[in-house]
């Protein structure tokens, strides 16, 4: 019928009374069977590992939320009054212009700080979110509007594959606005000479043999696939497993805030967020978002964004 299978061949040498060789008696074993049971006990630890990985991560991040929201309210009154007293100073019109100089650097880092604060607090707080129904593509358009100066100043053209009359999302657009946003400027910022940014936008669905257990989606489960593919630098591999991991860049003057955060928003609209990578050959930033409906397809009312 066309199918494919495995076999093992065993060929026996067959010999007269005298000795002479006559032939060969072969022996066909059909271990199709078998090599499905061995390709299944590799896949089932493969994603074993994956689930590991995967709840190390989840527990990394309420670790570290917790830890960001002590930190940042303790960090937040004293660094009040340190700025508030430089400003002060620097409206004496008796300092001389060195202290002046000192007294705007007091207060531009404090600013900085600040702003290290604020995505510390919108890292481990959860926010009441705006549930709205809203299309992916719509939330991506402003997003690629938004970057559309900074690209055109780094050379760098969009690709849009962006598939018509996806159905509908539950969620707040101004969160998964800056998922997209903060996602496509890292890859304007890898692209350093220039090249192209490709958003493709397509359906998805869970069936029963494509499942994987890293998968937050339920058998049956709709959803919509955004990827945003550079054709940067890349990244290793040491860099990849870090990428989601609290203060850590690649780039100067940056708190390595801004992916984890990416992490929370999605993980807290019941996604999924993966990212693929070779040196020389640019990132890719895969999100899945379930659709407004349930298992099997059916519209859903009672999906909330709540954990």
């Amino acid at each position: 019928d066309g199918s494919t299978f495995y076999v093992r061949n065993r060929a026996i040498p067959y010999r007269d009374s005298k000795g002479k060789m006559q032939g060969f008696i072969v022996i066909v074993e059909d271990i199709t069977e078998r090599k499905q049971a061995e390709e299944n006990l590799r896949k089932a630890y493969s994603e074993l590992k994956e689930t590991q990985i995967q709840l190390i991560q989840s527990e990394k991040v309420a670790a570290i939320g917790q830890l960001a929201a002590g930190i940042a309210h303790e960090i937040n009154n004293p660094l009040t009054a340190v700025s508030c007293e430089a400003e002060m100073l620097l409206k004496d019109k008796k300092q001389d212009k060195e202290t002046n100089e000192s007294l705007k650097t007091i207060v531009e880092q404090s600013e900085r700080i600040s702003i290290i604060v604020d995505r510390l607090l919108d890292f481990s707080q959860k926010k009441d979110y705006k549930r709205a129904s809203l299309n992916i593509n719509d939330v991506i358009e402003k997003a690629i509007s938004l970057l559309s100066y900074s690209a055109k100043v780094e050379d760098i053209k969009f690709a849009k594959e962006l598939e018509p009359n996806l159905p509908p999302i539950i969620g707040d657009i101004d969160l998964l606005q800056q998922v997209f946003l903060n996602i496509m400027l890292n890859a304007v910022q890898a692209m350093k000479k220039g090249g192209r940014l490709t958003i493709i936008t397509h359906n998805g669905k869970i069936t029963k043999h494509g499942r994987r257990v890293t998968d937050v989606f339920k058998h049956g489960q709709e959803m919509v696939v955004a990827e945003i593919k550079d054709t940067g630098c890349g990244m290793d591999e040491g860099t990849l497993k870090k990428l989601f991991d609290p203060f850590f860049s690649t780039k100067e003057k940056h708190a390595g805030l801004g992916l984890i955060i990416c992490y929370r928003i999605v993980q807290d609209h019941h996604g999924s967020i993966e990212v693929q990578s070779k040196i020389g050959e640019g990132t890719s930033f895969i999100v899945r978002l379930p659709t407004n409906k349930g298992e099997g397809g059916k519209d859903d009312g009672k999906k909330n964004l709540s954990n």
